[in-house]
């Protein structure tokens, strides 16, 4: 009589776990159908800077830091791969090049003249300092770039 109560909770027991294996396969079947399919992209503004199309590759914030020490924001949406492409579609920099790159000199309309009074743009990525320039730094989805206006 145990043995047929055994028998009977085994049993049970593996027709439960078949049948929860197949809402779980059920379920992830469903969830690659949904993600399969890209999400479209917003075209928010925060600034006067327009979106390149209804679709782009990357959606970074480049922000501006002057001599004050005002910050201005610009979302920019962009099909670009380096840093150097996405603010100069936007005209947001202007420069000198130089067997480094481009050396940048202005930024959003601000001219920083080293030669002047030591005054250069320092750029960053994140909170930290670029180790790269704006030719060679690579663009990431979400990321933040910031060029500050710096007296050496």
């Amino acid at each position: 009589m145990m043995m047929k109560n055994f028998n009977r909770v085994l049993s049970l027991l593996f027709a439960l776990t078949v049948f929860l294996s197949s809402l779980v396969l059920v379920s992830c079947t469903k969830n690659q159908q949904t993600s399969s399919t890209p999400p479209s992209p917003s075209n928010s503004q925060n600034s006067s800077v327009g979106s390149v199309s209804d679709e782009y590759l990357y959606h970074i914030t480049f922000l501006v830091v002057d001599a004050e020490g005002q910050t201005q924001s610009f979302d920019i949406d962009t099909n670009e791969k380096y840093l150097r492409g996405a603010l100069e579609s936007q005209n947001l920099i202007k420069g000198e090049e130089s067997q480094y790159g481009l050396m940048v000199t202005e930024v959003n309309g601000i001219r920083a003249d080293y030669t002047l009074d030591n005054a250069y743009w320092a750029l960053y990525v994140g909170e930290e300092y670029a180790m790269t320039g704006v030719d060679s730094t690579e663009l990431a989805d979400g990321a933040v770039y910031k060029f500050v206006y710096t007296k050496g």
